[in-house]
């Protein structure tokens, strides 16, 4: 196995799965100023997406009555499994349904399903990319691991979401928590506004009003991009495991460690 430079190799002993070796490449941390930055940047793109897609939403409402996206919950749930599966994530969908249920374009019930379907879809993505990357890396060792991950989390998103989706459902036409009043402070929103409310004001006037909307969820995924630069990465220095003298090391765990530890 080819390695570079600076990267270290980890041998997996896999119990069910065959044994694979693994080569983690150096990770350099990004200076915590820049990190500031891609911050600053990630929410000011974020509140733009949202400001965007909310007008955009508004103008869909013509066009979304009676189609075959949102004509009952099931037509939402499936445009939310779709949409997950086309943008490759699911957060950005659940974003979209929030907005599509602010404009005025589905109702309360289709932005359950919809954010609903965004998670299940989301999922499906793990496993359609585990199961392409065996496929292109067939002379490879460990391609079952990819497949098995996909399917696990295919599984256990459905085996949790559905169940708490149909009592979440339940308690939304009950109306339980109607009552609750969730706000944001004044001073927060007008902070926001002042800083990237311009922004929003700009696409809104460039933009036709049916481009908005997809215009707003393009912003969204860079914003989201934006936000994975911030968060620290695990390099392969982080995950390294020193043995102590005299310990024999396993695929799992050493021999000093107890077993009811691996």
């Amino acid at each position: 196995m080819n390695a570079s430079p600076g990267s270290q190799q980890f041998h997996i002993g896999g119990i069910e799965l065959p044994d694979e070796d693994l080569v983690l490449e150096p990770v350099r941390e990004r200076p915590l100023l820049l990190r500031l930055v891609l911050l600053i940047i990630g929410l000011g793109l974020f509140v733009t997406a949202l400001g965007v897609m909310k007008a955009g939403a508004a103008a869909l409402v013509p066009r979304l009555e009676g189609s075959i996206f949102t004509d009952n919950a099931w037509s939402t749930l499936g445009l939310g499994w779709l949409g997950a599966c086309l943008v490759m994530s699911g957060s950005p969908i659940a974003a979209s349904s929030l907005t599509l249920l602010e404009g005025g374009a589905i109702d309360r019930d289709q932005a359950f399903t919809m954010l609903l379907g965004s998670r299940l879809g989301a999922a499906f993505v793990v496993l359609v990319v585990g199961a392409v990357y065996a496929v292109r890396n067939r002379k490879q060792t460990g391609r079952r691991g990819p497949v098995s991950i996909g399917v696990l989390s295919l599984l256990m998103t459905a085996v949790i979401y559905v169940p708490a989706a149909v009592a979440g459902y339940l308690l939304l036409r009950r109306g339980t928590f109607d009552g609750f009043d969730v706000g944001v402070s004044p001073s927060l929103t007008s902070a926001t506004d002042v800083l990237f409310g311009w922004s929003v004001d700009l696409i809104v006037d460039v933009l036709p009003s049916w481009a908005l909307f997809p215009a707003g969820l393009g912003i969204l995924l860079v914003g989201f991009s934006v936000f994975d630069r911030v968060l620290p990465t695990v390099g392969s220095h982080q995950l390294e495991q020193r043995e102590a003298p005299g310990t024999r090391a396993s695929g799992r765990c050493s021999w000093s460690v107890a077993p009811s530890r691996c």
